[in-house]
């Protein structure tokens, strides 16, 4: 006898929800925030940085992600949290810190040697837990031929999960690639001088632009955010 064909309809599997995942980060409830003290920026954040996760903040230097930095430092410290600051340029300025209202006795400064001993005591530094904010300066680390191991950022990422603490890592550019929850860019729009006109010029502020590359945690898509930084004590 000849063989018939029968068409037989196909129906895509009807696979399980599985709750408590968000884009591929775990969500444990409503994730707490760290508020931004500018107001543009943390409205465009959807309510400040999220704890628990990795930000970037990617921007040449002197484009105002370090004067962004110590606003966001001084305001959790103001909170009664603590903070640390894993300095790889070995850039941080305490002096300046202080001028921008950061209480220095709350904050752990470690200057580790390369760039994945900066990953290592980041680990390190969130596994301990107590540190509301981390924040990784890794500048030097977008040189090459550095090459940081997905391992360590995994660990990390783990590690901010676990203890709701949220990371923040500076660079001239972006770094942990897919283990960033929130990407921004900073770029410096203009400086800004104080008596042009008179016989001494004085350097006063910066007005920067912050744009939203990523947001795993909300609407994606990028939108600019004038900051004008005032260098006054």
């Amino acid at each position: 006898m000849p063989s018939e064909a029968f068409a037989v309809p196909l129906t895509p599997p009807a696979f399980p929800l599985t709750h408590g995942i968000v884009r591929g980060i775990p969500e444990r409830g409503r994730r707490a925030r760290l508020h931004v003290p500018i107001a543009e920026l943390d409205a465009l954040l959807g309510g400040g940085l999220p704890c628990g996760a990795i930000t970037e903040i990617a921007g040449a230097r002197s484009s105002g992600r370090t004067a962004l930095t110590h606003a966001l430092l001084a305001s959790v410290l103001a909170a009664g949290e603590c903070a640390a600051w894993i300095d790889l340029p070995n850039a941080f300025d305490p002096e300046h810190a202080r001028m921008a209202g950061v209480a220095l006795e709350h904050v752990l400064w470690v200057n580790p040697a390369d760039a994945l001993g900066a990953l290592r005591a980041t680990e390190c530094v969130v596994g301990a837990g107590g540190f509301r904010l981390v924040v990784v300066d890794l500048d030097d680390a977008s040189r090459p031929p550095t090459r940081l191991p997905t391992s360590t950022w995994v660990r990390v990422t783990r590690a901010a999960v676990r203890h709701d603490a949220a990371v923040v890592v500076l660079s001239t550019t972006h770094l942990a690639g897919t283990f960033a929850a929130i990407a921004l860019d900073v770029s410096l729009r203009r400086r800004v001088f104080v008596g042009v006109d008179g016989p001494a010029c004085l350097f006063a502020g910066m007005t920067s632009a912050f744009h939203l590359q990523k947001n795993k945690l909300g609407p994606t898509g990028s939108a600019p955010v004038d900051l004008f930084v005032s260098t006054a004590a």
